[in-house]
């Protein structure tokens, strides 16, 4: 918005620019949707996914999309709020954070990429053997949960 930066969006806003809301803007610079179309599962992560990541921040968009299109979409954080579960009413499959447990902000820094990178791993080696287990049940396997006597 205009107050963004420090001012900077009023400012190029008085010499004749056009507002744009940023998460729209990211989505066709990278032609997400063109590759959204392909994909099986969909990652997005931010630093911090809290009530300010619905509010109309990227990853809010990208859930959005991926919702749209039925692709599944799992959010990463490096840190998640109580509020992030707003997400879930969005689409998300899943909200998820990155740290091994608490730690300083500096140390959660220097690991960051190496947390994102570990969970990402895990949350697609999730997905595949997922798949691969869906794909390989028996036509006759009932997977309902159990009736009221426990029977499949």
């Amino acid at each position: 918005g205009g107050g963004a930066a420090g001012g900077l969006g009023a400012a190029l806003l008085s010499l004749g620019a056009e507002l744009l809301p940023g998460a729209d803007l990211i989505r066709r610079l990278t032609r997400f949707d063109r590759l959204l179309a392909t994909a099986d599962l969909c990652l997005t992560a931010e630093g911090k996914v809290d009530a300010s990541t619905d509010a109309g921040k990227t990853v809010r968009a990208v859930v959005d999309a991926c919702t749209e299109a039925g692709v599944p979409c799992v959010v990463l954080g490096g840190t998640i709020t109580p509020d992030a579960d707003r997400l879930y009413g969005r689409g998300a499959i899943a909200v998820l954070p990155i740290g091994t447990g608490p730690r300083d902000l500096d140390t959660a820094l220097l690991h960051a990429s190496d947390d994102l990178t570990r969970t990402a791993h895990a949350v697609c080696r999730l997905a595949t053997a997922n798949a691969h287990t869906r794909n390989h049940l028996p036509q006759t396997v009932n997977t309902e949960p159990p009736g009221p006597r426990g029977a499949w």
